[in-house]
């Protein structure tokens, strides 16, 4: 049985619990309003079900049904059997908030105050790593980030685990009240995730109490419950390096001019994107350097019009810095659509987000903690300190308690996804790339319920497994299809579309094609001869300066 999230309320779900359910919805869990009375009325509650309430509600809700517990032998009893635990985060009343502590710790010299979240870094505790989990030890510079609250607990009873720290005081703790755990949150803003991105690609530090303490709260009481990615997988990108033989390429672009793939031709586009995969062809068929069907956008420019000719192609995936189309006329892009697995809002072709080793180990973290890959991207100028830099984002990136598998850029689309077991043996799985590598790592048969957004399903060509087409259907945006796997066996399944007519039309002109051919020589030059010479001589000074 799926765990039932309760917003608690005093009539009408306020804007916070409203925020709440989206977080809820978007993790799949389902969730209802209800008031305190109806929450302790257990007298209507199936006593024959095994499942525990689980509630969320501000501190000016909480304080109300604690005060409806006290000397209420039965009621508290019956907390205690069927009350599972509950997040608060701050009302608007801080004298009860104060009071709430308070009781809470049983401690009248616990005090709330407030404190400049300047004058410290946010710390997630590394002492609750089930509930913390990748989280556990992140620390946020002042300097990087934004708090929506100026709260802060100092609790001094043995019983209180503080979560977030904010220099000598908590902005998320732990309690418990009658056997019941609590966590309780200083933020009085709740994230609101259908909101309208307002950068290329979503920082964890913007947001930190907002999203954080209410995702790992998700994460941990609806385990059950909740999507989850079957594991966390992590890849490195270097934009344009000098190419050795061990290295796993992607498509970058065409001839990876700027804006190549930023126009509003769809047929052209798609001409280009054939054209870039022939030529990867043919670079691996003379070199044995093979490559991923994935398309990373020269200087990360790409159109509505680029994501849906890349959908007809065999490209499985587009992979980006920024998520914001370069359109004149530009679709929005949400937040909720930046914490899933990829972006697909763009003719359901799937953009996963990569980001920069200096955007904080803090984003990778958070990343995982939302089932994304851990997708980082450098340019080989970043290794100019002999590499000491990338080793230590590495080693900070692999210590969190669920360290990343690292594969090639391909693998890591194939194996992107979320899922949960509905029942023993019964298994819903969402797919984000056109190719999924789908596993069965238990020692029973699963049967698998796969599905994936799709805005034309009469463009899809066949869905197989590489052996045999497997039967779909289409329902309510997405398509579905069904898979039987036996103990420890994998298989991978592919979409095909199909293709778009092309003529000789959308060929480059004479001009065109020399001005590439003397950008991409220019280019390598400077890539290969005036970069790498320009380290050597950095370095050399550095030898002789020490």
């Amino acid at each position: 049985m799926r765990a039932e999230a309760l917003l608690l309320s005093s009539g009408g779900l306020s804007l916070e619990s409203a925020n709440m359910a989206k977080v809820l919805r978007f993790f799949g869990v389902p969730s209802r309003a209800a008031a305190v009375t109806e929450f302790l009325d257990y007298t209507r509650l199936d006593r024959g079900s095994s499942a525990k309430s689980r509630a969320l509600c501000s501190s000016d809700i909480f304080f109300k049904l604690i005060r409806e517990l006290k000397d209420n032998s039965e009621a508290i009893r019956l907390w205690r059997e069927r009350a599972h635990s509950v997040f608060v985060y701050a009302g608007n009343d801080s004298e009860i908030l104060q009071k709430l502590l308070q009781t809470l710790t049983g401690d009248e010299g616990s005090v709330i105050c407030k404190m400049s979240p300047s004058v410290a870094d946010i710390a997630v505790s590394d002492c609750l790593d089930e509930f913390s989990g990748v989280m556990a030890g992140v620390r946020v510079t002042a300097s990087g980030s934004k708090t929506d609250s100026d709260l802060v607990l100092n609790a001094s009873k043995r019983s209180t685990v503080n979560i977030i720290s904010l220099g000598g005081g908590a902005v998320f703790s732990k309690f418990e009240y009658e056997g019941v755990p609590i966590f309780l949150s200083t933020s009085r803003e709740i994230i609101d995730i259908d909101a309208e991105l307002t950068s290329q690609n979503f920082d964890v530090r913007e947001h930190f109490l907002s999203a954080v303490p209410l995702v790992l709260y998700v994460k941990w009481a609806f385990a059950e419950t909740c999507w989850n990615a079957p594991e966390t997988n992590a890849c490195l990108v270097i934009d344009d390096p000098v190419l050795k033989s061990t290295h796993a390429v992607s498509v970058h672009g065409c001839d990876h001019t700027r804006a190549e793939f930023g126009s509003s031709s769809q047929r052209r586009l798609y001409w280009k994107a054939q054209q870039a995969l022939e030529r990867m062809n043919r670079h691996q068929s003379t070199t044995g350097i093979r490559h991923d069907p994935v398309m990373v956008f020269p200087q990360g420019i790409f159109s509505e019009a680029a994501m849906s000719a890349l959908k007809r192609t065999d490209l499985v995936a587009a992979v980006n810095n920024d998520v914001v189309s370069a359109d004149p006329h530009r679709r929005a892009v949400t937040v909720s659509e930046l914490w899933d697995i990829a972006v697909m809002g763009y003719s359901n072709f799937p953009l996963f987000t990569r980001r920069y080793p200096w955007e904080g180990i803090e984003n990778f973290a958070f990343d995982a903690l939302l089932g994304k890959p851990a997708i980082a991207v450098i340019h080989h100028d970043y290794c100019s300190d002999h590499c000491a830099r990338l080793v230590n984002f590495i080693k900070r990136l692999n210590a969190p308690q669920c360290a990343p598998t690292w594969r090639s850029l391909g693998e890591v689309v194939r194996r992107s996804c979320r899922q949960r077991e509905v029942s023993p043996g019964e298994v819903e799985v969402e797919m984000y790339g056109t190719e999924l590598r789908i596993e069965n790592r238990s020692e029973q048969s699963k049967h698998f319920g796969i599905r994936r957004r799709e805005c034309e399903p009469s463009a899809i060509r066949e869905v197989s497994d590489g052996t045999a087409p497997i039967p779909w259907s289409f329902a309510d945006g997405y398509i579905n299809f069904e898979l039987e796997l036996g103990s420890g066996e994998s298989k991978l399944v592919a979409i095909k579309y199909q293709p778009l007519a092309v003529d000789g039309r959308n060929g480059d002109n004479l001009p065109y094609r020399l001005k590439t051919m003397l950008r991409r020589y220019l280019c390598e030059v400077r890539d290969n001869y005036v970069t790498t010479a320009r380290l050597r001589l950095s370095g050399s000074r550095r030898r002789v300066e020490s």
